[in-house]
């Protein structure tokens, strides 16, 4: 992206109004003694933007409350010049937005390129960034270059679109994201490659005591798409993100995602992975998946690698098959609870989890989930070998207990309420099988072993 625009020739009289007070002396790049005061226009923002990276980074403080309203692009596809080099933001609450205006041009606010740019925001609102236009068409509100670093914090992220990637935020080299809300962005187009309604990263993503919330993706991942490098959340919730397809929260394309002491929240996907899709490596631990719904895997739809840890699936809805859980490779799931999940349409499968390749339940609590369809089953868990499938239906119960699940609509015997089942599986002498309505195992189409009815 072209470093220079129309308003490079006003620079020199801009850096007048721009740098006052006493500490408009020589620069000492990104320090924090060599603060400058922005006044409340765009043009000053820009100028004190050009000044800081010709001298190698500075730390600007903004007016406070003052709301920089952008009308036109600075160059390119972005509001304000590309950084270059390491520059500090003190917001002091004030908001940096894209013109609402009819006719007003489409552009991203910030826009942070590799190898030296490096950027810190704090207690700033970034708003109204649109870039759903070919010519840029990923970071509606912040792109972050390869080899870039964002650092985020106190601060909040919302009303941006992206026609592509990354409605809020397009991460493809370092984010840094601590005590912020990222919300009401929108990634538009509903391609394969396009989503990420609030963040898409494929760098290295760190989100800490944050929301990601109310966000929306024409595509995939209405919350977070990932699709390379790695994303850890700590203490974060995704809550009431929306996907047209799959990942109403967070869609983990490649790459690997740890949510940490996090919450996903009343999320929905019109495909699958209510809460998450997981197509690469998906890690939770300490972390409650509750409340999202979907076709299929209302909390979570997993085909690849997943791992759970003294975490909490519930409250879930799909409407086919796995309410709690739905997944078709690896999973191990560990000293957590699976609990109150439901599949509501006609021949529901898989209440709590539906598995089909191979599931390691280890110190699980499969309680209280249901199937509500006359015809349903497997309350708890439904099992199934499918032809021609390696591993298929290989599940194990170990210190596990499968209790008080449901299947049916109460007119019928035979709808397996604790796990159903097309072939034998282990369970551990400390697991069991109890108290399941109308039956534990009776409904599947062989005699479960370990399993009295």
């Amino acid at each position: 992206m072209r470093l220079s625009g129309p308003l490079l020739s006003a620079s020199a009289a801009l850096l007048l109004v721009a740098l006052t007070g006493p500490t408009a002396s020589a620069a000492v790049g990104g320090h924090e003694d060599d603060v400058r005061h922005v006044e409340c226009s765009p043009g000053a923002l820009i100028a004190a933007i050009e000044e800081a990276n010709s001298h190698g980074g500075r730390t600007l403080s903004l007016d406070r409350n003052c709301t920089y309203d952008l009308t036109t692009a600075f160059a390119d596809a972005d509001g304000l010049p590309v950084i270059t080099q390491r520059i500090h933001i003190k917001g002091n609450d004030a908001t940096i937005q894209r013109d609402d205006a009819p006719g007003t041009p489409l552009f991203r606010i910030f826009d942070i390129a590799g190898p030296h740019g490096d950027l810190s925001l704090n207690d700033l609102t970034i708003k109204g960034g649109n870039v759903s236009n070919p010519a840029g068409d990923t970071g509606g509100g912040i792109l972050v270059q390869k080899g870039g670093e964002l650092r985020l914090s106190d601060s909040t992220v919302t009303g941006n679109t992206a026609q592509s990637y990354g409605g809020g935020i397009a991460n493809q080299g370092q984010a840094s994201i601590i005590h912020c809300t990222i919300s009401d962005n929108h990634s538009t187009r509903n391609t394969s490659t396009d989503g990420g309604g609030g963040i898409g990263n494929i760098g290295a993503l760190r989100l800490k005591d944050s929301r990601v919330m109310s966000n929306t993706a024409g595509s995939l991942g209405g919350g977070l798409r990932q699709d390379g490098g790695t994303t850890d959340t700590d203490n974060t919730t995704l809550s009431n993100n929306s996907a047209t397809f799959d990942g109403g929260a967070v869609f983990t394309n490649f790459g690997t995602v740890n949510l940490n002491s996090s919450v996903v929240t009343d999320n929905t996907a019109g495909g699958q992975g209510g809460g998450i899709q997981n197509f690469d490596h998906t890690k939770l631990h300490d972390t409650n998946v509750s409340g999202n719904t979907a076709s299929q895997g209302g909390g979570i739809n997993n085909f690849n690698v997943l791992e759970i840890e003294g975490s909490r699936i519930t409250d879930n809805t799909a409407a086919s098959r796995g309410g709690g859980v739905w997944t078709s490779q690896t999973a191990e799931i560990r000293h957590s609870t699976i609990s109150e999940n439901s599949v509501t349409g006609v021949n529901g499968q898989g209440g709590g989890l539906w598995n089909n390749r191979g599931l390691v339940l280890d110190d699980v609590k499969v309680v209280r989930n249901k199937t509500t369809d006359a015809n349903s089953q497997g309350g708890g868990i439904y099992n199934i070998n499918d032809t021609g499938q390696r591993f298929s239906g290989n599940l194990q119960l170990i210190k596990t207990k499968v209790t008080d699940n449901s299947s049916g609509n109460g007119t019928s015997t035979t709808n397996a309420g604790g796990v159903w089942t097309n072939t034998q599986f282990t369970v551990f002498e400390d697991s069991a099988i109890s108290d399941n309505h109308p039956t534990n195992c009776k409904g599947s189409p062989i005699t479960v072993d370990h399993c009295v009815n």
